[in-house]
């Protein structure tokens, strides 16, 4: 069972195969998020993301590749400082912030992405299976279908 571990710094989690762009990270492999993933079509059955998209300017691109990587029914589970917590404006290198609807737009069955998804070019094949909003951060799983 093949699992992803997404801007996994210091901290990859065992077992998976860590991505990250730094060469002085815990990586497997070292890449930019903001390009296409380095891995064939359905290889993975679950992607782990802590405090990582909000430092991604294409975000749009990277669901699109995170999609394209899972097979059908892999768990995908990101956290996410939430909007309304004073660490999300915090690290200077945040350049986007979540709300509790964000990722309901990479949600395949829902109303605003059956509308939009096209027009913004969203591919995903995912749905939302579980949103936590705590006090600091968003929790969110997606089951790819």
């Amino acid at each position: 069972m093949e699992k992803l571990d997404l801007g996994c710094g210091y901290r990859k989690r065992e077992g998976f195969i860590g991505v990250d762009k730094s060469p002085v990270s815990d990586a497997t492999v070292i890449c930019s998020l903001e390009h296409p993933l380095p891995f064939c079509d359905e290889v993975f059955n679950e992607v782990w993301g802590n405090q990582i998209l909000e430092h991604i300017h294409a975000l749009i691109q990277l669901m699109n590749e995170i999609s394209r990587v899972t097979k059908s029914g892999a768990r995908i589970e990101f956290r996410v400082p939430y909007y309304k917590s004073e660490h999300a404006f915090r690290d200077p290198t945040h350049v986007r912030y979540f709300t509790e609807k964000t990722f309901y737009c990479f949600d395949a069955t829902t109303t605003w992405f059956k509308a939009n998804a096209r027009l913004y070019g969203i591919s995903c094949r995912m749905k939302v299976i579980s949103l936590d909003v705590g006090k600091d951060v968003i929790k969110v799983v997606f089951i790819r279908s």
